[in-house]
């Protein structure tokens, strides 16, 4: 019995495919996210109701798809590692 296992290279290119789409969503999301925050907070009125009005809108606009591109690259980091070698007592 060998303790040797080898991950499936279909499996690996979907992760680093999945790392890849996810790191552009997550990237696009969080800029997108922080211009539109720098836009509101540049406005006229005080910081606290800038930042009351911006909120709401920008954290499921911008949160949502953050969350998604985060959650694509960690599933595709597990499906891209290599397998735990385990041997017997």
């Amino acid at each position: 019995m060998t303790a040797d296992r080898e991950r499936s290279p279909v499996a690996a290119l979907l992760g680093w495919l999945l790392i890849a789409v996810g790191g552009l969503i997550a990237t696009t999301a969080g800029a997108c996210s922080v211009f539109a925050l720098a836009a509101a907070l540049s406005g006229g009125d005080t910081f606290i109701d800038s930042l009351g009005t911006a909120l709401p809108i920008i954290l499921p606009v911008g949160g949502i798809p953050l969350a998604i591109g985060v959650g694509l690259v960690v599933l595709g980091r597990r499906m891209s590692a290599r397998p735990k070698i385990t041997t017997p007592d």
